[in-house]
């Protein structure tokens, strides 16, 4: 498997942009690691 591939399997909220559940806290915001999306932070 790819990097991508397990990335896209981190189990987190979902995102508001794409829907898919892959958002993760970065940095001390929200990250959706399928599409890059920054949520918010703090």
């Amino acid at each position: 498997a790819t990097d991508k591939v397990v990335n896209l399997l981190i189990a987190g909220k979902s995102c508001q942009e794409c829907g898919v559940p892959a958002v993760i806290k970065r940095d001390g915001c929200d990250f959706c690691t399928a599409c890059g999306h920054i949520g918010a932070c703090g």
